[in-house]
């Protein structure tokens, strides 16, 4: 069985802008088995919609994926998004858990162990 445990998150301080703001979070999401231990390190976009609607006003267009998009910058919800999105994965298993949280953080490449 796959124990996760607390995730580190480093957020660095709030932006002088807590409405209109956007930054790279590390995650670090550690776990083990009865076997083995693991762990990997992710990063994930998180930013305010008005930063968004801004980048995408200015551009023409912008990208979606692997953003965190939040209304204000609060880091206790910030800190309940990313530890939502890694405990409800309901993956058994340190492959599976990897592929997932994949699809919305940003890693160079897939670790497996």
């Amino acid at each position: 069985m796959l124990r996760i445990r607390p995730l580190e998150l480093e957020l660095g301080p709030a932006p002088a802008d807590l409405t209109t703001f956007a930054r790279e979070v590390e995650v670090v999401v550690e776990a083990d088995d009865d076997f083995r231990r693991y762990a990997a390190s992710f990063l994930v976009e998180v930013c305010s919609a008005s930063w968004l609607a801004d980048r995408a006003a200015s551009a023409g267009w912008t990208w979606g994926r692997r953003r965190l998009i939040l209304g204000t910058w609060d880091e206790a919800r910030i800190t309940e998004a990313i530890t939502s999105l890694v405990h409800e994965s309901g993956a058994t298993e340190w492959l599976g858990l990897m592929r997932q949280l994949a699809q919305y953080l940003q890693a160079d490449e897939l670790p497996v162990a």
